[in-house]
């Protein structure tokens, strides 16, 4: 169970990451962008690929702190039987 928390705690760093990337990837298109930005065709598919990457990583994230959760539950829980065991 631990190095299932582990790896939920590496993955949920991973993804942030790439959405920090997306982000950085954007504010650096947009800064170098002249004229129109709406007429920017590696702008605008930039930031199409990224909305769907950015929604696709946010269920991510959000599915495995909840899984992150039920793990810290259950260890919480097996912790509880023993002391209760060592008070009987």
């Amino acid at each position: 169970m631990e190095e299932m928390k582990n790896q939920l705690v590496i993955s949920n760093a991973r993804m942030k990451k790439e959405l920090r990337n997306i982000e950085d990837e954007i504010l650096r298109l947009l800064s170098e962008s002249s004229g129109d930005i709406l007429e920017d065709e590696a702008l605008i598919n930039t930031l199409g690929k990224s909305k769907q990457t950015s929604n696709e990583i946010n269920e991510k994230v959000k599915e495995a702190e909840k899984t992150e959760q039920e793990i810290d539950a259950t260890r919480c829980a097996d912790c509880v039987v023993p002391l209760v065991a060592v008070d009987v």
